[in-house]
C-alpha cells in the first residue's frame, strides 16, 4: 500500500519516443525521411509498404499518424519473421540478444561464422535472434544471400557492437501492434489495397554504381524484369485510385519506367559517393483532374485545371511544377483526350458533352476557338481586348466571345476611316495607351494575302501583325510573305500556329495562377 507521502506524488505519463529501425539495412530511409517528407499525404488510413526493409518510413508515419492501419510485406521471410517476433515477444528476443551478444565478445569471429551456419532453424524466436545478430555484426549491415538463399556476407570489423536498444525495441514492439505482416511478393499488393489507401514502394534500385547494387537479398534475387513488372504495379495502383509513391535510383531506364508520373529527384551520401534517387508520385492528382473537368462539364482548358484542379483539398502534388504534372495527366488516353490544342475532356463524358464539341470540328468554330484563345492570352498579358461586332455572339467554350473581350467599341486611336477598318480585324491588343500592341488575324482556310494586304492599312503605325493558322500553312505564309508589295510590314508580322497559341495560352494561365498565389 502506498503511504501519503507516495500518493503525494506526481503521476508522470512516461513520454511516447519515436521508434527508430532496429536493423541496419542496407537503402534504409532514415536519413531521408526530412527530403521524402512532401511526397507524403497529410492524412493515412491504411498503409502499404511492399518494400519493408528496416522500416524507416513505416516508423516515422506510425509515429505522425498514430491511427494508421500498416500492411507491411517484403519478400525475405527472415526480416518478415523478425517484425513479427518484435511485435509479439520482445523480452524474449532482448534476452536471446543478451546470449548472443556475451558469445560474440568471448569468441568473436568464430562465434559469428557458427552462427552464420545456422541456416535450418525452426523456432520463430532463435531465428529472429540470429536475424539481428548477424545484422548487427555483419560486414556493413548488408544482408546477402548465395544461390541457395543462405546468408553469405562476412563478418564485420566492430567487434563489440550494440545489438539493440531496449527502449527502442519496445517501442518498435508497441507501434507494430496494429501492423499486419506478411512475407510476400510486392504484385499481391494490387489485389489488396483499395481506393485512397497510400503504398509506400523502396524496391532494390537498377545499380548506377559499385555500391548500389543490392538485389541479391532474397534467393529469388530482383532483377530488371521485376523492376518493369513493378512499375505495371504502380500504373495499376494509380489507375486504381491509390495514392503511391516509389523511389528508385536515378537512372535512365527508371525514367523511362516511370514515364507520365511526377519524379523529383533527392540526393543521399552512400560510401562517400552522392547518390541520386529519383522519386515518382501518382496520389489522387489525377482525382483532382478529374473532378475540376466534372465541374465544369466534363472538359476544360489547360489553364482551367491550372486553376481549379489545385483548389481541391486533400491532393498530394508532391511536386514544385504542379502544371506540367496537370499537364502529363491529361495526355493519359486511358481517361482523357484532347477535342482540340489546349482543350481537354474525360473519356466517360464524350456523349454528354456540348454539340459543339462532339462533333469534328467545323472550320468555324475552329476560327472563334482560337479568337477566343487570342483575347484570354491579351487579357492574361493585361492588355486591353476588342473583337468585331459580328463576332460577339460567338459562342467560345460557352461564352459569348463578347464577353470574353474587354472592350465593347474599338478605340478611337486615330481618323475614322482608319479605325473603322481596324474594327474588321478578328483581334487586337490594344496597349493602356489604347493604341493598337498587335492586330491578329486567324486563318483556317481563307487567303492569307489577303490579310497582308489588310495590315498594310496600319503599316504606318508603330505596331505588330500576326497570323494565326493551322502550322501547315507556314510555308505559304513565307512565301506570300516575300513579295515587294509587303516589304513595310514583312518585318513585324509574324506566323503563330494553333498548337503554339493553345501552348502560350495554357503557360500564360500558369504564370498568373503562380502570381495569383504569390500575392495572396
Amino acid at each position: 500500500m502506498l503511504n501519503d507521502e507516495q500518493l503525494a506524488m506526481p503521476f508522470v505519463v512516461p513520454k511516447r519516443i519515436e521508434a527508430q529501425p532496429f536493423l541496419k539495412w542496407v537503402g534504409g530511409k532514415a536519413s531521408l525521411l526530412r527530403q521524402l517528407e512532401e511526397f507524403f499525404p497529410h492524412e493515412i488510413d491504411r498503409y502499404f509498404e511492399p518494400f519493408l526493409g528496416g522500416g524507416a518510413v513505416f516508423f516515422h508515419l506510425k509515429h505522425r499518424f498514430p491511427d494508421m492501419r500498416p500492411f507491411l510485406r517484403d519478400g525475405n521471410k527472415e526480416l518478415i519473421n523478425c517484425f513479427r517476433v518484435v511485435r509479439d515477444r520482445p523480452e524474449d528476443l532482448m534476452r536471446l540478444l543478451d546470449e548472443h551478444s556475451h558469445g560474440f565478445r568471448a569468441d568473436g569471429d568464430t562465434y559469428f561464422y557458427d552462427i552464420r551456419k545456422q541456416h535450418d532453424l525452426t523456432d520463430d524466436l532463435a531465428r529472429a535472434a540470429r536475424t539481428i545478430f548477424l545484422n548487427k555484426t555483419c560486414f556493413n549491415g548488408l544482408w546477402r544471400v548465395n544461390a541457395k538463399g543462405e546468408f553469405n556476407t562476412p563478418v564485420g570489423s566492430n567487434k563489440n557492437p550494440n545489438l539493440y536498444s531496449r527502449d527502442n525495441l519496445l517501442a518498435a514492439s508497441d507501434v507494430l501492434q496494429n501492423a499486419q505482416l506478411e512475407a510476400q511478393d510486392f504484385r499481391k499488393t494490387v489485389d489488396e489495397a483499395r481506393r485512397g489507401d497510400f503504398i509506400y514502394f523502396d524496391p532494390p534500385y537498377l545499380p548506377i554504381s559499385a555500391y548500389s547494387d543490392f538485389k541479391r537479398y532474397t534467393l529469388e534475387q530482383f532483377r530488371e524484369a521485376d523492376q518493369v513488372e513493378l512499375a505495371r504495379v504502380f500504373r495499376e495502383l494509380d489507375a486504381k485510385g491509390c495514392r503511391v509513391v516509389l523511389s528508385n535510383s536515378e537512372h535512365p531506364r527508371t525514367r523511362e519506367l516511370c514515364a507520365g508520373f511526377p519524379i523529383q529527384v533527392v540526393c543521399e551520401k552512400l560510401h562517400d559517393e552522392q547518390i541520386k534517387i529519383l522519386q515518382a508520385v501518382a496520389m489522387n492528382q489525377r482525382e483532382a483532374v478529374v473532378e475540376a473537368m466534372k465541374a465544369n462539364g466534363g472538359y476544360a482548358m489547360l489553364g482551367h485545371l491550372y486553376k481549379e484542379a489545385l483548389k481541391i483539398s486533400g491532393v498530394e502534388w508532391g511536386t514544385k511544377t504542379p502544371f506540367k504534372t496537370i499537364n502529363r495527366i491529361v495526355q493519359d488516353p486511358k481517361f482523357f483526350f484532347k477535342i482540340r490544342p489546349g482543350l481537354w475532356a474525360l473519356l466517360e463524358a464524350k456523349d454528354t458533352l456540348p454539340a459543339d464539341l462532339k462533333e469534328r470540328p467545323k472550320p468555324e468554330s475552329d476560327h472563334t476557338y482560337f479568337q477566343g484563345l487570342l483575347v484570354e492570352l491579351g487579357n492574361l498579358r493585361k492588355l486591353s481586348t476588342y473583337v468585331p461586332r459580328q463576332d460577339r455572339g460567338r459562342k467560345f467554350l460557352g461564352k459569348a466571345l463578347g464577353d470574353v473581350a474587354t472592350l465593347e467599341k474599338i478605340y478611337d486611336f486615330t481618323y475614322d476611316e482608319i479605325v473603322r477598318r481596324a474594327a474588321m480585324v478578328d483581334v487586337i491588343w490594344f496597349s493602356e495607351r489604347r493604341f493598337p500592341a498587335e492586330f491578329i488575324e486567324v486563318e483556317n482556310t481563307t487567303d492569307i494575302e489577303g490579310k497582308f494586304h489588310k495590315f498594310l492599312d496600319f503599316d504606318v503605325f508603330t505596331t505588330d501583325f500576326r497570323i494565326v493558322a493551322p502550322s501547315a500553312r507556314q510555308e505559304e505564309f513565307k512565301s506570300r510573305l516575300k513579295q515587294p508589295v509587303f516589304k513595310s510590314i514583312a518585318n513585324r508580322t509574324r506566323f503563330t500556329s494553333y498548337e503554339t497559341v493553345a501552348e502560350l495560352h495554357s503557360r500564360a494561365s500558369a504564370m498568373a495562377e503562380t502570381e495569383a498565389r504569390w500575392n495572396a
